[in-house]
Formats: C-alpha cells, structure tokens, sequence
C-alpha cells in the first residue's frame, strides 16, 4: 500500500450522544475525537473535536484457510 493511501478515512462514526466521533483508516488506526467542551467565557463554537485517543486495529495477514489477504482497512465502526 502506497504510504498516502493509508491515510485515507474510509469510515466514520458517531457516539449516540454526539459526544465521541471515530474515524478508521485504510491503514487499520482508529481515532477517537471527544467534543470540546464549552466555556461560558468563549464564544459559541458547534463541531469541534479534539484528538482523545488513536490506536492500530489490525494488521494485514493472510487467511491460509480460504487464500485469502486480509486487509488493514477499516471497514464500519459501531459504539
């Protein structure tokens, strides 16, 4: 896989609250954003997220049983 290509967003997802938002990539990392949390003293802003944690999901391998590559793309992701 070309090292671009990895990091395309191939799903992503929100928590039911709103409050989480994951993204998966074509590389197989997960990043979870938390939604920044709003102060009475700064002004109004809707939709902004900070990184709250990333991880690696899987690598590729290969299934001997059906001959099969398996891929590091993430496919769905489900809170």
């Amino acid at each position: 896989m070309k090292p671009f290509t990895a990091d395309i967003i191939s799903t992503v997802e929100f928590n039911h609250t709103g409050e989480l938002l994951a993204t998966g990539d074509k590389g197989g990392r997960v990043v979870i954003f938390q939604r920044e949390q709003e102060s009475k003293n700064q002004v109004h802003r809707r939709g902004e997220y900070n990184v709250y944690s990333t991880f690696q999901s899987h690598e590729p391998e290969f299934d001997y049983l059906k001959s099969l590559e398996i891929e590091e793309k993430i496919n769905k992701i489900r809170w």
